[in-house]
Order: C-alpha cells, then sequence, then structure tokens
C-alpha cells in the first residue's frame, strides 16, 4: 500500500489527486479500512490529507511501517509566499485567522494588483507574524499553515516541515 501524507502548501493537493484518480485502490486507507476517526477531511475522499506522520502511524500501526511512504517538502520561502498569496484571497481572513486583521481588504486588494506592493506587505506581514508567533509558541504551525489539521495533537508539531515527517521522538 501507499501512504501520501500532504505536507501544507507543497502542492500536496495535486499529488493526492493524482493518486486518487491512478492509484486509489493502492492507497493504505482503501486496502486498510479507515479508522473510524479521521484527523481532518479536505474533501470527501481525501480524509488523510495533511496529516502528518505521526498520525498516520498512530491510526494504522503496523500497515503504516508495511507502506510505502512519502511525502513533497518545499523550499520554506517558496512554501511562505504560498501562504502569502493564500493570504490574498478575498475573505481570507475569515478563513485564517493568522493575521489577525493586520491586512485590510484594500491592502489584499492592493497587493493582488501591484507586485512592488505585494512585496513591501509580504515583508511586513512576515516580520509580524514572527513576533506573533514566535518558533517556539505552542501555535508554531500557524506559521505555514493555517488549520493544524489534527496536528497539533503531536508533541513537536511546528511550522517546519520536518515536523510533519518525523515521530513522536523526532526520528524521521
Amino acid at each position: 500500500p501507499i501512504a501520501f501524507f500532504g505536507i501544507g502548501k507543497t502542492g500536496s493537493l495535486f499529488v493526492q489527486a493524482a493518486l486518487e484518480l491512478f492509484a486509489h485502490d493502492q492507497l493504505l486507507p482503501t486496502v486498510n479500512q479507515t479508522p473510524a476517526s479521521r484527523p481532518c477531511a479536505v474533501g470527501a475522499r481525501m480524509g488523510w490529507h495533511h496529516a502528518s506522520a505521526q498520525l498516520w502511524r498512530r491510526a494504522f500501526d503496523t500497515a503504516w511501517l508495511d507502506a510505502y511512504t512519502f511525502a513533497v517538502v518545499r523550499d520554506p520561502w517558496a512554501r511562505l509566499v504560498s501562504h502569502w498569496t493564500f493570504h490574498l484571497v478575498d475573505g481570507s481572513a475569515r478563513r485564517n485567522p493568522l493575521d489577525g486583521g493586520y491586512l485590510t481588504d484594500a491592502q489584499r486588494q492592493a497587493a493582488r494588483a501591484n507586485e512592488n506592493v505585494s512585496i513591501a506587505h509580504f515583508r511586513s506581514w512576515v516580520h509580524h507574524t514572527r513576533r506573533v508567533i514566535p518558533p517556539d509558541a505552542a501555535d508554531a504551525w500557524r506559521f505555514t499553515t493555517c488549520n493544524p489539521h489534527g496536528n497539533e495533537q503531536s508533541r513537536g508539531f511546528n511550522a517546519s516541515q520536518l515536523s510533519w515527517l518525523g515521530d513522536e521522538a523526532g526520528f524521521l
């Protein structure tokens, strides 16, 4: 079986959709009955998307050990830019409270319309967010994603892509 765990803002929805289309019968949740509780739900068919390796292991135990497991990682700055562009979507403040209203709708619109304005706002937003959510904060995962998808249950889960890949002892 195949177990793909999608790290937020790495293009993982595309990979998950391709796996659903071309390898559905080989996916771990299809081969083994999916446990009654799913850690997250991104679409009806992708209830395991954005679940960390720790959540997969906890749910599937030995089947996880036998599966071919993989994830996509991304350059951290590209990932942060992706998260920024998510912020520029109209109404994203309602879905994504990361910036606490730091950008107004007018600023979002101006940033979408002008690259130089966007770059200036991006730099300011990164500095602001870093102050509001320091790396050692309990909710540091908010720096790169709007939703922990159940991963916040895991000790050591944070904004780092490595925290998605490691087990409870920190081993990959």
